[in-house]
């Protein structure tokens, strides 16, 4: 959200016994009409057994609020200079709500791709590299991802599961004045709220190009819940050990011994 934020030059005015995240601040920011600038991409974690990920092609891009300078104690207090998070910049004054992606202080990434077409730049060597930072970023996060999926569904085959979850994420890219990308953060419940016509166009289509990829079915619910049932009268009806089987056929015995008599 970007509240509890502020900037330091001095690491020893931090408390050491304050329960605070420490970054460093990467002051050379690719700039676009005089103001820093952030990119918010989707991510679709379709299935992480097998891991499967997708990466939506637009995106926003989400500009502070104020001409952007260089980080120095006299304006170290400017958070509309610094940040570019939404919930903060949306009380400055200077934010600039509009109906035009390439306009106001949320456009879209096609606008950034047709800014980088009219500076030289090449954009598509941009995105690949921001390609490069989601694959590495999912690869770390999958052993914790598939373990904790695997826990929540003991005895669960991939066949009869396909389906069974996926996620978005949020990641927030910050671009720098050399064209690399570097990963600020990963929500795993990002905003879908809107409050114009570029932050719904987009995520609408984010929410709907993730239906069209899972290809949901009702037959594959009942499907799923079929094959769950039977897993779990399997594992009720099979003995687990010698000393049950023994217990099971001498129940069963006296059983149709008592029925004779």
């Amino acid at each position: 959200m970007g509240n509890g934020i502020y900037l330091l030059q001095n690491l020893e005015k931090i408390n050491m016994y304050d329960h605070v995240v420490v970054q460093d601040y990467l002051d050379r920011p690719l700039i676009v009409d005089g103001m820093k600038f952030d990119l918010r991409i989707y991510v679709l974690v379709l299935s992480c057994d097998p891991l499967k990920v997708f990466l939506y092609d637009d995106g926003l891009m989400r500009f502070s609020t104020s001409e952007y300078s260089p980080p120095t104690e006299k304006n170290l207090d400017n958070m509309y200079m610094h940040l570019t998070n939404y919930s903060i910049n949306k009380s400055s004054e200077h934010y600039h709500n509009c109906d035009d992606e390439n306009r106001g202080s949320k456009r879209s990434i096609k606008y950034l791709k047709m800014w980088m077409a009219s500076h030289n730049y090449n954009f598509a060597t941009l995105w690949n590299s921001i390609i490069d930072i989601v694959n590495k970023t999912i690869i770390i996060a999958e052993p914790y991802l598939l373990h904790t999926y695997r826990m929540a569904r003991p005895g669960t085959t991939s066949a009869a599961s396909s389906s069974v979850c996926f996620e978005v994420l949020g990641m927030d890219i910050f671009i720098d004045r050399k064209l690399r990308p570097w990963l600020l953060e990963v929500n795993r419940s990002p905003s879908f709220g809107c409050d114009s016509k570029v932050d719904a166009d987009i995520k609408f289509d984010v929410i709907k190009t993730a239906f069209t990829l899972l290809n949901l079915k009702p037959s594959e619910k009942w499907r799923a819940m079929n094959a769950q049932k039977q897993l779990s009268r399997a594992r009720l009806l099979k003995p687990r050990n010698n000393l049950e089987r023994k217990t099971q056929f001498s129940v069963r015995k006296t059983f149709f011994k008592g029925s004779v008599k």
